[in-house]
């Protein structure tokens, strides 16, 4: 986001229990500018989701395992998704979580 348009929404989310609720933050959505052409963004920012392979890992990618029992796997090693990742970064201030949901797929 162009840091110096960003302002502070009133954007809440709704937790399944008490004990997922994080520290509650205000987010940053876009305003624009000239600077930034109207859009509030300025350059890009990447959300990755990334897969160590291990050897767990590679065995059951060359085993033929199904799409949800390799990422049951990667999940259990540590990997952020893409949501997740973007998410991060909108909480972090650099991006809105508008733009996270375009970008990124919820499965």
């Amino acid at each position: 986001m162009a840091p110096r348009t960003a302002s502070r929404s009133g954007s809440t989310r709704c937790w399944r229990s008490e004990a997922e609720k994080p520290e509650l933050r205000r987010l940053f959505e876009p305003v624009g500018c000239d600077r930034c052409g109207g859009a509030g963004y300025r350059g890009r920012r990447a959300i990755f989701e990334v897969v160590d392979i291990t050897e767990p890992m590679r065995r059951l990618i060359v085993g033929g395992a199904g799409d949800g029992d390799i990422e049951l796997a990667a999940r259990s090693d540590g990997m952020a998704t893409m949501l997740e990742d973007g998410l991060a970064k909108a909480m972090a201030g650099m991006t809105s979580v508008e733009e996270v949901f375009r970008v990124a797929s919820v499965r």
